[in-house]
């Protein structure tokens, strides 16, 4: 399959009419989060000054696009966040709490501010954000970050952290001493949080996509079940995927049987079953193929940030308008490590967005 056609296949899919409407501004949003997605630069952008920056899926296609393999666009920090500081507080100032205590580390979970001259600075500095494309500092355009990142850029670099900006074509918002840092911001004690969209992790979706789609087939020509539609891959619970896996877990032992029919059809469903449940930890517990089947799913979007490719770990920082920093340390080894109930009950996939339990890596 051609780029081109995944892009549109996965358009489609996003779509609420199950094909994209070019009048809609909906689904041309969508496109322009797709194109992020696939590392897609646009011919248009890459004329652009070299430290314009994307925030996550905002490009703006309006020529057509090249790809990629790299990230989008890599900004030098240090220039425009530390102009984005300075035009909001006249200047960059220092720390006067201690260095050493404003650091990020696998085995913490906390940075907590006590002094009150760095407090008041991190609280000040908590919604600014660069703006996006060529706007300057200061502009009423959209912005280019989230709450929290400035603020917590400008306490961890004048504690001596090495902080680059790392945003765009899917990476983490910060590196931190070169680990990758996302940020997030959402009430303190706030268990459930969303991570992103699942709809670029072709390989996740499509497994998923299998089991959901035996289950709806099954669910559909029995009369029993949901009198609503069945659960889908961009919109199921973890007991969802259980359910599902019951189904096909059932199908699977009667694989034998059905194929001796010599139906093209059953040779089809079941070479995708056989990719399903290929690394399945015990492939007759319903329990434990759909908590195979998460798990990859969140390795799959925790790889993209704050992990990276190099699996090396990375964290998920949330930031609170009052300074308050709670994060926590991913890693893949952590995940493998979720117990299966703990997975099963704590993620669930809402309109194509992850949301996770936080308290995975605590």
């Amino acid at each position: 399959m051609s780029i081109v056609d995944k892009i549109v296949t996965e358009w489609a899919f996003r779509c609420k009419k199950g094909y994209p409407d070019l009048e809609n501004p909906d689904d041309m949003k969508i496109l322009k989060e797709i194109y992020s997605e696939f590392g897609i630069v646009m011919e248009a952008e890459n004329r652009q000054q070299d430290d314009e920056i994307d925030f996550d899926s905002n490009e703006q296609p309006t020529d057509e696009p090249t790809t990629t393999n790299k990230p989008a666009r890599i900004a030098t920090p240090k220039t425009e966040y530390n102009d984005v500081i300075a035009k909001a507080l006249g200047q960059v100032p220092g720390i006067e709490g201690e260095a050493s205590k404003y650091k990020l580390q696998p085995t913490g979970t906390e940075i907590k501010i006590t002094n009150s001259h760095d407090l008041e600075i991190f609280k000040k500095l908590y919604k600014e954000a660069p703006p996006k494309g060529n706007e300057q500092a200061g502009s009423a355009a959209s912005k280019g970050s989230g709450h929290g990142e400035i603020a917590l850029y400008w306490l961890l670099s004048q504690a001596g952290r090495n902080v680059q900006d790392s945003r765009g074509g899917g990476n983490a918002d910060l590196l931190v001493d070169n680990i990758g840092v996302e940020v997030k911001s959402y009430s303190k004690g706030k268990d459930m949080v969303q991570l992103g969209r699942v709809g670029k992790y072709t390989t996740e979706l499509l497994k998923l996509n299998t089991v959901f789609g035996i289950n709806a087939l099954l669910t559909t020509f029995s009369g029993t079940g949901r009198k609503k539609l069945p659960p889908n891959a961009i919109h199921a619970t973890g007991p969802d995927v259980v359910e599902a896996c019951k189904h096909v877990l059932a199908v699977y032992a009667m694989k034998e049987q059905m194929q001796q029919y010599g139906l093209t059809f059953f040779d089809s469903m079941f070479s995708k079953v056989d990719e399903v449940i290929a690394h399945a930890k015990n492939t007759e517990n319903a329990d434990e193929l759909a908590a195979t089947l998460l798990r990859d799913v969140l390795k799959a979007k925790f790889i993209d940030k704050p992990i990276g490719k190099d699996n090396a770990g990375g964290y998920m920082v949330n930031v609170t308008p009052s300074g308050d920093i709670d994060y926590t340390y991913v890693t893949l080894e952590a995940i493998d490590a979720i117990p299966t109930e703990k997975i099963i009950n704590g993620v669930f996939i809402n309109q194509g967005m992850i949301n996770y339990s936080r308290s995975f890596f605590k």
